[in-house]
């Protein structure tokens, strides 16, 4: 817990299925199961794209960025995606 009352890393993104909240994409599994349920996905929205965003709190090197993708029935893998990094307030 940080000073401000919150834990870090916060995952935030610009959808959620409602039974995969953000969370569960940096919970240290890469073995995903529909029941229970134990990944994100933001199945269902109507966005053109979708974000899922890390916010660790404080600055911190990150050397290894690994991404799964589902790839079943109603959850399928992005025809493309892109890693973004924030850096000097840019």
């Amino acid at each position: 817990m940080n000073n401000g009352g919150g834990f870090f890393p916060h995952i935030s993104a610009s959808y959620s299925y409602p039974e995969r909240p953000p969370f569960y994409a940096n919970d240290g599994n890469y073995c995903y199961h529909e029941s229970p349920p134990n990944r994100w996905t933001s199945r269902g929205s109507g966005n053109a794209t979708d974000w899922l965003r890390v916010d660790f709190g404080v600055d911190r090197p990150v050397e290894t960025v690994k991404l799964y993708f589902l790839d079943e029935e109603g959850v399928l893998p992005p025809d493309s995606y892109r890693v973004q990094t924030w850096r000097d307030e840019e």
